[in-house]
Parts: structure tokens; C-alpha cells; sequence
């Protein structure tokens, strides 16, 4: 299983990390950017690579 697929397992397994998700989505949505770099960060400082 790639960085990605465990990443995500992970968000539909925890809801705080599905808030924190929400809250990037949200933001970017907002700000019209920074979508897939808020994501990237996020998985980074959660162990995923």
C-alpha cells in the first residue's frame, strides 16, 4: 500500500484528521489555492511521504 492509500485509510479511520482535512478543503476553497500543499503538509506531520 502506497503513502497515499495509507494516508487516507487513516482519514476515514480518525475524525479528527477528517476535521483537519474538512478545515484545509474549506480554507482552500476560500482562498482558491493551496489545496494540495495543505494536504501534503498535513500527511507529512503525520508520518506519511
Amino acid at each position: 500500500m502506497n503513502a497515499f492509500q495509507s494516508f487516507r485509510n487513516a482519514v476515514l479511520e480518525d475524525d479528527d484528521l477528517q476535521e483537519q482535512v474538512i478545515s484545509i478543503v474549506n480554507t482552500a476553497t476560500a482562498n482558491g489555492s493551496g489545496l494540495g500543499d495543505g494536504i501534503a503538509t498535513l500527511a507529512k506531520n503525520h508520518g506519511y511521504s
